[in-house]
This record gives structure tokens, C-alpha cells and sequence, in this order.
């Protein structure tokens, strides 16, 4: 079993793997969009397309560049949690899964676990971890704001983390 130490340097690793990943698909998508800009531009000076798309177009890439900065804000939160050791911790039970909807062809579908607290039955947390089983108790360190986390299924209640 790991220990709350090894569990949160596997979140680290996980947290800045998941913003690359996303840094890097949001930095691809605006150089994609910048290009059709700067052709249109071009095709503007040539007489060949209006002004409208050319607008349209910078429009566009400056609402690419806004959402790519809006998804990465939830990261730099987490960020700043990590480096000042402030990750968050539940032990509970995976009480149900909320289901997430992916578009594409063919739709696919995720499940995020929904662990309820086993000493404060009030607190429920949404976190994106793997390998969870409905009704089983996991000790859990997560960020609160990408809601990446590691969980550890205890074995016996002696494991119980008070």
C-alpha cells in the first residue's frame, strides 16, 4: 500500500502531466488558428477576401487564446497548492459516480467517483481518480481545483487512518 507521501508525489507527476497536455493542445489549437488568420489576411491584401472574415477570423483567435488561458487557471491554482504542501485528504466511501459525456463518434462516456467522508457524513468530494469500486473505502489525496487525485483502497478497518 502507498504511502501518503508516495500518493502525493504520483498526484504531482499526474497534475503536470494533465497541464502540458493541456498547455500543449491549447498552444497547437491558437498556432492553427493564427495561421488561418494571417492567410486570410494575406488573401485580404490580395483582394481576394473581405474584411469581415479577416475580423472574424482575429475574433476567433482571440476567443481561442481566452478559453486557453481560462482552462489552464484551474492548474496554476493547483500549483500554488502542491508547492506550498496544502493538497487536500479524504478517507471515505465511493458512493456513487457522476457520469461524464465526451462528444465524438461514437459518444464515450467517464465516471468520476463521488467519495463521502466516513468521518464527516456531510462532506462529499468529485475526484478523478482510477480503479475505484462502489461501496469500498478509499484514503484519497487530491486538488480541489483540476480534482485530480490518488486513492489507496484500505484492506481492513485496522487501516483506518484516524
Amino acid at each position: 500500500m502507498l504511502d501518503e507521501n508516495g500518493m502525493i508525489s504520483l498526484l504531482n507527476q499526474k497534475l503536470y502531466k494533465a497541464f502540458w497536455k493541456n498547455a500543449i493542445a491549447a498552444f497547437i489549437t491558437l498556432i492553427i488558428v493564427f495561421i488561418m488568420c494571417m492567410v486570410s489576411y494575406i488573401h485580404f491584401l490580395n483582394e481576394t477576401e473581405s474584411l469581415m472574415i479577416v475580423i472574424l477570423c482575429f475574433a476567433l483567435f482571440v476567443v481561442v487564446l481566452v478559453v486557453g488561458v481560462i482552462s489552464l487557471l484551474p492548474f496554476k491554482k493547483d500549483v500554488k497548492l502542491v508547492k506550498s504542501g496544502k493538497i487536500e485528504s479524504i478517507t471515505g466511501t465511493v458512493v456513487r459516480y457522476k457520469k461524464i459525456v465526451h462528444g465524438g463518434d461514437p459518444t464515450t462516456y467517464s465516471y468520476l467517483p463521488i467519495i463521502k467522508d466516513i468521518h464527516s457524513n456531510w462532506i462529499e468530494v468529485e475526484i478523478k481518480a482510477d480503479n475505484t469500486v462502489l461501496n469500498k473505502i478509499y484514503h484519497c489525496v487530491y486538488l480541489p481545483n483540476t480534482k485530480l487525485g490518488i486513492c489507496v483502497e484500505f484492506q481492513s478497518t485496522s487501516d483506518l487512518i484516524q
